[in-house]
């Protein structure tokens, strides 16, 4: 059985009610020699230890469904990644291009591009990797607080990506430019809710 699917017990739910593990000690020692060396670094590590934990059985439950299927070509890739925010808050995003049925069976459809947010005062800048496409066959949608790009090239060169932000953006004051294959979007930050599409140069 995967480590990740062992199903804790009532008591295990909550630290005051059993002893601690050696698993449990060493991790607490790990926070506080974080700390140590960087203050504040032990509850990050904390946070994204607890965050992974709770993602972790889903992925292995899409992972063993994915086995059982019959084999296909193309690809099937899923994962996490780590991420500070500016805030100094640790998010652990996931990625892939493995998305779940109405009736929970794993399916693979677009890829989700590797992408990189840097947030400024006014403005996000967004840079995307979308290599096989073409500038013609890129989309830039937002919606509040959700920008979603989506890229249908030929064959398996489909990509689909929608990014949560922190603020609302507003898609006229947008811009995003594509070259060699890397798409790079500037959202500016809007006060309010917006909906609309950001053109591609």
């Amino acid at each position: 059985m995967w480590p990740w699917k062992r199903k804790k017990k009532k008591e295990d739910r909550n630290d005051e009610m059993r002893e601690p593990t050696e698993e449990d000690l060493a991790l607490r020692e790990m926070e506080r020699e974080l700390d140590r060396m960087m203050p504040g670094m032990g509850k990050i590590f904390r946070q994204i230890r607890e965050e992974l934990e709770r993602m972790m059985p889903e992925m292995v439950e899409t992972i063993e469904e994915l086995s059982r299927m019959p084999p296909r070509s193309g690809t099937a890739f899923r994962g996490v990644r780590i991420i500070i925010g500016p805030d100094g808050v640790p998010r652990v995003e996931q990625f892939g291009n493995v998305r779940k049925t109405p009736d929970g069976r794993p399916k693979v459809e677009y890829r989700e591009p590797l992408t990189d947010i840097f947030e400024g005062e006014d403005d996000y800048t967004i840079t995307v990797e979308l290599p096989g496409v073409e500038k013609d066959d890129i989309r830039v949608n937002v919606d509040g607080k959700v920008l979603e790009i989506i890229a249908e090239g030929e064959g398996p060169f489909k990509y689909r990506k929608a990014l949560g932000l922190r603020t609302f953006v507003d898609p006229k004051e947008s811009r995003a430019r594509f070259n060699n294959g890397i798409l790079e979007i500037i959202a500016k930050k809007a006060g309010r809710p917006k909906k609309g599409s950001i053109a591609v140069e």
